[in-house]
């Protein structure tokens, strides 16, 4: 039997979940403003962190209420997790990947822990997913075998390290899955890609029922090149190592259902106003099933594109985004100030001939250094059309030099990453 099948909390949860995805509106929203208020009277009353940051309780009346509350902030959390924390007695210590520079460290529980698998799990079953069945995974694991992959019975699972995606290395993970079958692919998009890009570069195929991404971006030309390759849709959700949100793709079209019961999300500007339909605003998340380190009104430095409160597709009443634009910090910033996403950079699939994988390198503002592993047929003649390809996309104003390499380092949990940006971005956005 599958590992998180055998775990309580895990199914009661699963079944809440799938009970009350249709219940009415009103019922989600009641659900939604008991649930507020008890993270935040516990936040208030058992931690020095929400109380001296309050002042005074807070009134929840109405999930309007929620605006009158200020916010925590990402450096709150780092530099200040003890007293933002509750001493529950089965609490454990755990922190994020430092994506935004320092790593962020916090308390989860079991409980929160199992909910956040079964709700990962309830948006899943969506798109045809099922515990136990054979799947393939790409994320952010080492594995010691000589083959580094490792098959993990307890979930019916081959798992492949995205530490080692080069192509030696994904020869050994091709022929491996032609033995083992699997159904699914669940990866970082950046491995999930890269993966596909070989085989389709070699004229293979690998057959799956679809592909499931997480803790990345999500960009179009990736999504295309893996439903190639895999001849599958290509799923992806949002969430965070905070456990401060969660949002799936819509079974009917690919934008993001924000998971009510898990907790509430706002897309907001820098005036802190809820952005309109169709505009980009700022995540920022309250977590009902964060219990040992409260989440609320937390500035996740992400963003996101506002798609209504209703899905026209499935008519599901969930807070709807668009598509993920990235992080704050993940923007290029150029000579006049203008900034640039890496979703308008990574469009060069006539370059991917010749090279094998890129990064962009920013630590001034107005210059980039492109930097890029080139493949056996690569030749540097081709380094004056790599270079006006690049500069096309970042404009007159910036300042662009081009390196060929032979490896590009990893974040520390295996993400292939498109920029490393050490300008201070969010002081500038």
């Amino acid at each position: 039997m599958h590992k998180d099948l055998q775990n309580k909390e895990y199914l009661n949860w699963l079944d809440f979940l799938s009970h009350s995805e249709v219940m009415p509106n009103e019922w989600i929203r009641n659900y939604q403003i008991v649930e507020l208020q008890d993270i935040v009277y516990t936040a208030y009353y058992k931690t020095t962190g929400y109380k001296n940051l309050y002042g005074e309780c807070p009134e929840i009346q109405s999930l309007a209420d929620i605006k009158n509350l200020p916010f925590l902030t990402r450096d709150m959390l780092r530099d200040n997790f003890e007293s933002f924390s509750i001493a529950l007695p089965e609490r454990y210590k755990t922190s994020t990947g430092g994506s935004s520079g320092i790593p962020i460290s916090l308390y989860h529980t079991s409980k929160s822990f199992a909910r956040e698998l079964a709700s990962k799990a309830h948006q899943y079953h969506r798109v045809g997913w099922r515990e136990g069945d054979r799947q393939l995974t790409m994320r952010g694991l080492v594995i010691d075998d000589e083959t580094h992959t490792e098959y993990i019975k307890d979930y019916n699972e081959l798992r492949c390290s995205s530490f080692h995606l080069v192509p030696k290395q994904m020869n050994v993970y091709y022929r491996k899955a032609l033995v083992f079958h699997p159904a699914w692919l669940r990866c970082y998009p950046s491995s999930g890609y890269l993966f596909a890009r070989w085989l389709l570069d070699n004229d293979l195929r690998l057959n799956l029922k679809g592909v499931l991404c997480a803790s990345e971006k999500l960009y179009p030309f990736q999504k295309q090149t893996m439903s190639e390759a895999f001849n599958c849709h290509v799923f992806s959700h949002y969430g965070s190592y905070e456990l401060a949100s969660l949002a799936g793709f819509c079974e009917h079209s690919d934008t993001y259902h924000v998971l009510p019961q898990y907790g509430m999300v706002e897309i907001l500007n820098k005036s802190g106003e809820q952005v309109k339909v169709g505009q980009i605003g700022e995540i920022v998340a309250t977590s009902f099933i964060a219990d040992a380190t409260p989440i609320i009104r937390y500035k996740t430095g992400d963003l996101a594109i506002y798609g209504g409160e209703k899905c026209p597709e499935c008519g599901r009443e969930n807070t709807i985004l668009l598509d993920i634009e990235g992080r704050r910090w993940e923007y290029i910033i150029t000579k006049s100030g203008r900034k640039i996403s890496p979703a308008a950079l990574n469009n060069h699939d006539d370059l991917y001939k010749y090279i094998w994988q890129f990064r962009y390198h920013q630590d001034r503002q107005g210059y980039i250094t492109f930097y890029f592993i080139p493949k056996d047929n690569f030749k540097f003649s081709m380094m004056d059309t790599i270079f006006e390809k690049v500069k096309e996309k970042l404009g007159d104003d910036v300042v662009l030099s081009i390196e060929a390499t032979k490896e590009l380092p990893l974040s520390i949990r295996g993400k292939h990453g498109f920029l490393v940006q050490e300008l201070d971005v969010c002081e500038r956005l």
